[in-house]
């Protein structure tokens, strides 16, 4: 009795699927003889010296819309580049561009809370966990590399140069449940799933832009014959 008692307790968590990459997705994008640019492309606020970029992709079964209503969504987020320094959670809250059913419109729209000029949701890329634990950055090393280079011998005197090198970039993480995980840069950037889970969100998000009927967001009224017209 005491065994079935103690089966009924047992919780089962299962983890969201999220997936953090030691990338700079502007880096990615120039070597590629591409262009890239975001908020943070500007900020000299940033010190990179104490920080390295991250990519996080998570898959978001739903998310709460208005009125914190759970709304359905069963799609892949990407936040394709966002700066953490050591200490710092990896998870955190990211607007990204975020495709959802509209039944009213009869096709998928770009979900909006309405908080910004383009339409947007903020996604936790964290585990969200009851206990609060996340990701942490616990330490990385990237770009320029420096060391003392033994070059001679002369009695009882080594000589040696100082030499500097760029060496591909190593994220030392630690997972919620403690665990250490390292991230290293090359092979994150090289990457197949990732670079393909990232182009489909962004064909995805550029098709449904592309063929979305004015005015539809989640606020439009598709009867009304002012298709621009947004309700309250």
């Amino acid at each position: 009795m005491s065994d079935e008692k103690t089966k009924q307790r047992l919780i089962l968590r299962v983890e969201p699927e999220l997936y953090y990459y030691a990338v700079n997705q502007e880096e990615v994008a120039k070597a590629e003889g591409g262009k890239y640019s975001d908020r943070y492309s500007k900020d000299r606020d940033l010190k990179p010296t104490q920080m390295m970029f991250f990519q996080a992709h998570r898959w978001v079964e739903s998310i709460k819309g208005r009125g914190n209503q759970p709304q359905s969504i069963g799609e892949w987020a990407v936040a394709p580049r966002f700066p953490v320094y050591r200490g710092e959670f990896v998870g955190r809250w990211e607007r990204v561009e975020l495709p959802r059913w509209d039944p009213r419109l009869e096709d998928f729209v770009i979900f909006s809370d309405a908080q910004t000029k383009e339409p947007s949701m903020p996604v936790n890329f964290g585990y969200g966990r009851g206990d609060g634990r996340e990701a942490v950055l616990v330490d990385f090393e990237q770009g320029q590399l420096s060391y003392n280079k033994v070059v001679g011998k002369k009695g009882d005197k080594v000589e040696t140069k100082r030499v500097t090198d760029a060496g591909a970039g190593e994220a030392l993480i630690m997972s919620p449940d403690g665990k250490l995980l390292l991230r290293e840069t090359v092979l994150d950037a090289a990457d197949d799933d990732r670079a393909e889970r990232l182009k489909k969100v962004k064909e995805r998000v550029a098709d449904i832009k592309k063929r979305s009927k004015p005015g539809g967001d989640d606020r439009t009224n598709p009867k009304d014959k002012d298709k621009g017209k947004v309700f309250p």
